[in-house]
């Protein structure tokens, strides 16, 4: 079994409009699970933006489980990351549980065997794979979390994590365009890739360019990374 993890992110820079054509269009392009990132602007205190702007794109919790809500009417699902407390109902709401490599790294040996699920989804990055501490899982998907925009994805830790866990892995890719990606596909048998989408390439806000429109694929670039994996 294979997935492929359409990632919307802040893309939408606060937009429901631009939120749903970016779902309806990753749906359309073979996608099969969306995500996107929950939050509370106050608490990106590390992102690659300026704050303002994640203020400017945080969603109300009504307006994130509405999105959930169309990705389903499509016949899709979504997720969310969730980086802020208190988004109670949206948990609930959510079939799928994200833990970003920052937030696996903070878990590592607390992570609750209960979770150990075919609908979780774990990503790690170098340092937590060199240090041998990625949690042995059997049902979730565990995915290589690259660094962002290397000149070298070091596809190998790919191979690493997968001696590690013992069983299938993925990839949580963040190299420009797609061809890492089908590498993953074609050279490293991986069973999950998750990439971010963009409408708009080297998309501005306030006179910066957000890096997940650089390294995000257009819909058309996400369709033919789902014809590699499928």
């Amino acid at each position: 079994m294979s997935l492929l993890i359409a990632e919307i992110g802040s893309c939408h820079f606060g937009s429901m409009k631009v939120a749903k054509e970016l779902i309806r269009q990753c749906h359309e392009a073979g996608a099969d699970l969306i995500k996107g990132q929950a939050y509370r602007g106050e608490d990106i205190k590390t992102g690659s933006m300026p704050q303002p702007f994640y203020h400017h794109c945080e969603l109300e919790e009504d307006e994130y489980i509405e999105l959930i809500d169309f990705a389903r009417h499509l016949g899709n699902d979504m997720f969310y990351s969730i980086f802020s407390t208190g988004f109670d109902r949206l948990k609930k709401h959510q079939r799928w549980t994200k833990y970003a490599a920052a937030q696996t790294a903070a878990i590592q040996g607390k992570f609750n065997s209960d979770e150990d699920t075919e609908f979780t989804v774990m990503s790690a990055g170098r340092t937590l794979i060199d240090s041998k501490s990625v949690p042995r899982l059997r049902k979730a998907w565990v995915l290589y979390a690259t660094d962002y925009m290397p000149k070298d994805p070091q596809l190998e830790y790919l191979e690493k994590l997968r001696s590690q866990i013992g069983g299938p892995v993925g990839i949580s890719d963040h190299v420009i365009g797609k061809d890492n990606c089908i590498k993953a596909i074609r050279w490293h048998n991986v069973n999950c890739v998750e990439k971010h989408v963009t409408l708009l390439k080297e998309q501005m806000w306030n006179g910066t360019v957000f890096r997940d429109t650089v390294h995000g694929v257009t819909p058309r670039e996400l369709e033919l990374i789902a014809n590699a994996m499928h």
